[in-house]
């Protein structure tokens, strides 16, 4: 996130751009219209820069750093065939209701829950394993002192 703050000046000229969704002082919401507009300015072949202002946005307000985390976004979503457009909405980090997913999604899923717990039961043997060989270095000093 960047660490610039919009003044409430700058807030006001961003409301009034059709691609703003929402707009606080720390961060900006785009529309799925502005990031699919967006992806088609960069694709042929305009900066960053340039397309935040055909796109009706101020470079000096949004700042560098906010365009350039925004671009990585979308070139990182574009790259693994993510969806562009913005999920938070949609994924709430709460568990899957399996039941509601096809059969094959349901097999996926479980693949991916049984992948998850091996590797949570693999390092929390490691971990015992360091507990206990540290328990076991004490002991020996102990003794030694002794």
């Amino acid at each position: 996130m960047s660490k610039k703050l919009f003044t409430k000046e700058e807030i006001e000229i961003l409301k009034s751009n059709k691609y703003v969704k929402n707009v606080s002082e720390k961060g900006i919401t785009y529309t799925n219209d502005f990031r699919k507009d967006y992806i088609n300015l960069i694709t042929s072949g305009n900066t960053k820069r340039q397309a935040f202002k055909k796109l009706g946005f101020n470079p000096e307000i949004l700042g560098e750093k906010r365009m350039q985390s925004f671009y990585d976004r979308m070139k990182y979503n574009l790259r693994d065939n993510k969806s562009i457009n913005d999920t938070r909405a949609t994924n709430s980090g709460r568990r899957k209701n399996i039941n509601n997913l096809s059969e094959k999604e349901q097999i996926e899923y479980l693949k991916q829950e049984n992948l998850m717990l091996k590797a949570e039961n693999e390092l929390l043997k490691k971990m015992e394993f360091l507990v206990k060989s540290q328990e076991l270095k004490k002991y020996r000093y102990k003794k030694d002192i002794t």
